[in-house]
Protein backbone atom coordinates (compact mmCIF):
# COMPACT_ATOMS: atom_id res chain seq x y z
CA UNK A 1 0.00 0.00 0.00
CA UNK A 2 1.15 3.50 -1.01
CA UNK A 3 2.04 6.08 1.44
CA UNK A 4 -0.04 9.71 1.36
CA UNK A 5 2.99 10.74 0.63
CA UNK A 6 3.78 8.86 -2.23
CA UNK A 7 0.91 9.23 -3.51
CA UNK A 8 1.12 12.89 -3.90
CA UNK A 9 4.46 12.26 -5.44
CA UNK A 10 3.15 9.72 -8.52
CA UNK A 11 0.64 12.46 -8.64
CA UNK A 12 2.84 15.02 -9.11
CA UNK A 13 4.71 12.92 -11.18
CA UNK A 14 1.73 11.77 -13.44
CA UNK A 15 1.29 15.58 -13.84
CA UNK A 16 4.39 16.52 -14.99
CA UNK A 17 5.02 14.44 -17.43
CA UNK A 18 1.56 15.00 -18.98
CA UNK A 19 2.39 18.52 -19.16
CA UNK A 20 6.18 17.49 -20.82
CA UNK A 21 4.22 15.45 -23.18
CA UNK A 22 1.45 18.68 -24.16
CA UNK A 23 4.78 20.69 -24.07
CA UNK A 24 6.66 18.31 -27.23
CA UNK A 25 3.07 18.50 -28.81
CA UNK A 26 3.45 22.38 -29.11
CA UNK A 27 6.92 22.42 -29.97
CA UNK A 28 6.42 20.08 -32.86
CA UNK A 29 3.58 21.61 -33.85
CA UNK A 30 5.08 25.33 -33.92
CA UNK A 31 8.09 23.85 -35.41
CA UNK A 32 5.81 21.88 -38.58
CA UNK A 33 4.24 25.40 -38.80
CA UNK A 34 6.78 27.29 -39.32
CA UNK A 35 8.65 25.34 -41.51
CA UNK A 36 5.74 25.22 -43.98
CA UNK A 37 5.57 28.79 -43.87
CA UNK A 38 9.19 29.62 -44.88
CA UNK A 39 8.67 26.66 -47.65
CA UNK A 40 11.26 24.49 -45.84
CA UNK A 41 10.95 20.45 -46.59
CA UNK A 42 11.70 18.60 -43.37
CA UNK A 43 15.18 17.99 -45.35
CA UNK A 44 16.14 21.49 -46.15
CA UNK A 45 15.52 22.58 -42.63
CA UNK A 46 17.54 19.32 -41.67
CA UNK A 47 20.51 20.52 -44.04
CA UNK A 48 20.14 24.07 -42.92
CA UNK A 49 20.59 23.02 -39.17
CA UNK A 50 23.30 20.28 -40.11
CA UNK A 51 21.11 17.76 -38.96
CA UNK A 52 19.52 14.41 -39.41
CA UNK A 53 16.01 14.23 -41.65
CA UNK A 54 15.43 11.64 -38.61
CA UNK A 55 15.82 14.24 -35.94
CA UNK A 56 13.66 16.92 -37.29
CA UNK A 57 10.74 14.28 -37.92
CA UNK A 58 11.31 13.06 -34.33
CA UNK A 59 11.17 16.81 -33.33
CA UNK A 60 8.14 17.74 -35.44
CA UNK A 61 6.20 14.60 -34.24
CA UNK A 62 7.24 15.26 -30.31
CA UNK A 63 9.20 12.38 -29.87
CA UNK A 64 12.37 14.15 -28.73
CA UNK A 65 13.41 16.76 -26.23
CA UNK A 66 15.28 19.66 -27.98
CA UNK A 67 17.96 21.49 -25.97
CA UNK A 68 18.45 24.92 -26.00
CA UNK A 69 21.41 24.29 -28.55
CA UNK A 70 18.68 23.01 -30.89
CA UNK A 71 16.05 25.49 -30.42
CA UNK A 72 19.01 28.29 -31.66
CA UNK A 73 19.74 25.97 -34.57
CA UNK A 74 16.51 25.70 -35.51
CA UNK A 75 15.67 29.50 -35.43
CA UNK A 76 18.26 30.16 -37.60
CA UNK A 77 17.57 27.22 -40.06
CA UNK A 78 13.69 29.09 -39.73
CA UNK A 79 15.53 32.67 -40.04
CA UNK A 80 13.09 33.63 -36.76
CA UNK A 81 13.95 34.87 -33.36
CA UNK A 82 14.09 32.17 -30.70
CA UNK A 83 11.91 34.77 -28.49
CA UNK A 84 9.26 34.23 -31.16
CA UNK A 85 9.35 30.96 -31.60
CA UNK A 86 9.48 30.39 -27.98
CA UNK A 87 6.00 32.51 -27.59
CA UNK A 88 4.80 30.86 -30.59
CA UNK A 89 5.51 27.15 -28.52
CA UNK A 90 3.96 28.92 -25.57
CA UNK A 91 1.10 30.11 -27.12
CA UNK A 92 0.02 26.59 -28.38
CA UNK A 93 0.84 25.15 -25.15
CA UNK A 94 -1.87 27.10 -23.70
CA UNK A 95 -4.38 26.21 -26.55
CA UNK A 96 -3.59 22.53 -26.22
CA UNK A 97 -4.14 22.96 -22.25
CA UNK A 98 -7.67 24.58 -22.31
CA UNK A 99 -8.92 21.86 -25.27
CA UNK A 100 -7.59 19.49 -22.83
CA UNK A 101 -9.79 21.03 -20.10
CA UNK A 102 -12.82 21.49 -21.95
Amino acid sequence: MYTLNAKITIRIYCDLMEKMSLLNDAFGQVLRAHREKAGLTQKELAAKMGASLSAVKKLEHGDRIPSLRTVLILCQGLDMEPRDFVADITHRLAFLEDRKEG
